[in-house]
Formats: structure tokens, C-alpha cells, sequence
């Protein structure tokens, strides 16, 4: 007498094939190539425009001081 197998042919499967897989290929990348580069070299400079109650005449200029002969 054939004994029966121990595990019946309509068992399903222990991994069914439906399962998705665990690392999708949809996962975008963790460095994305849309981000913008470190050097500020487009932001608004920290130190604000010159307003007119900032604004300060320029000092007279002093007189050249007489310029000594060149030593050779």
C-alpha cells in the first residue's frame, strides 16, 4: 500500500507568487537630482540695500599729502 504524502498537492504554496517583492523598483532615489546646489551663489545678500536715512554724504576729502621723491 502507497502511503499518502505528508503534504497534500492542493496545498498552496508556502510563498505565494502574488506577494510583491520587498524592495519595490519604484522607490525614487534618496539623493534626488532636483536639489538645488549648496552654493548660495543666487540668494538675497544678507545685508539690506542702502535706505535713504542710511545714506551718509561723503566726507571732504583732505588734502594730498605731497608725495616724496622716489628712492632708487
Amino acid at each position: 500500500a502507497a502511503t499518502p504524502a505528508a503534504t497534500p498537492a492542493h496545498a498552496p504554496p508556502a510563498t505565494p507568487a502574488h506577494v510583491p517583492p520587498a524592495t519595490p523598483a519604484y522607490v525614487p532615489p534618496a539623493t534626488p537630482a532636483y536639489v538645488p546646489p549648496a552654493t548660495p551663489g543666487y540668494q538675497i545678500p544678507s545685508m539690506p540695500p542702502p535706505t535713504t536715512t542710511q545714506y551718509r554724504a561723503p566726507a571732504p576729502m583732505a588734502p594730498p599729502l605731497p608725495r616724496l621723491p622716489n628712492k632708487q
